[in-house]
């Protein structure tokens, strides 16, 4: 129920802190560094589904907790650019949120709980995935992509869902091929970006590229 920060190379602790444990018998459920390792984003549980963020230099939570989400929230993904981050949840959303200043500028409704989350090459898509067996992609507003954005209101959000079991493959922001109307034979518990692909990985521990 704590967060432990290790040193890779020396294997050495190097912080030790409650975050979402602080909070009843909440538990961290997903973590997330800004590409530049000055932040670090937790999430939490059933009794605790917020996130919360951590200034890596002193490991003090830095603002308020990022409320939305009514069930646990079980994965987080922060963009390239480390502007925007996705959140997925047990509550069939996935959300889009500023990581400057935390607002929730997007709210994206799933069919079923959703276990993971990951951003596109150029972060103009979200890929989401979970207990439908479905990976869907989600379109994110234009004017999210831009940082100093003032919208108000969330956005509407467009999406698809297809099967990673066919040999369609996620690159360079376009789903590239057609896929078939077949769900995976079990549930998606992550998703990998690389240059050339989206991979998924199953409850079965099995994964599927292109």
């Amino acid at each position: 129920k704590n967060i432990q920060i290790w040193n890779p190379c020396t294997r050495e602790l190097i912080a030790y802190f409650k975050a979402h444990a602080a909070i009843n018998l909440a538990a961290n459920f997903s973590l997330a560094w800004t590409p530049d390792g000055t932040r670090l984003l937790s999430a939490g549980s059933t009794s605790d589904p917020t996130i919360r963020e951590w200034n890596t230099s002193t490991w003090q939570q830095a603002g308020d907790p990022w409320s939305g989400h009514s069930d646990s929230i079980s994965a987080i993904a922060i963009n390239s650019a480390a502007t925007l981050v996705a959140s997925a949840s047990y509550d069939n959303q996935v959300r889009l949120w500023r990581l400057s200043d935390q607002r929730n500028i997007a709210i994206f409704k799933d069919s079923d709980e959703a276990y993971c989350v990951n951003f596109s090459m150029h972060s103009n898509h979200i890929l989401s995935a979970g207990a439908n067996k479905m990976i869907t992609e989600w379109a994110v507003p234009e004017a999210a992509l831009l940082e100093d954005t003032a919208e108000e209101g969330l956005s509407e959000a467009s999406s698809r869902s297809f099967s990673e079991s066919s040999s369609s493959h996620f690159a360079q922001g376009t789903l590239q091929g057609d896929a078939p109307e077949k769900q995976a034979e079990s549930k998606v518990i992550s998703l990998i970006s690389c240059p050339f692909a989206f991979l998924r990985i199953d409850s079965q521990y099995s994964y599927q590229g292109p």
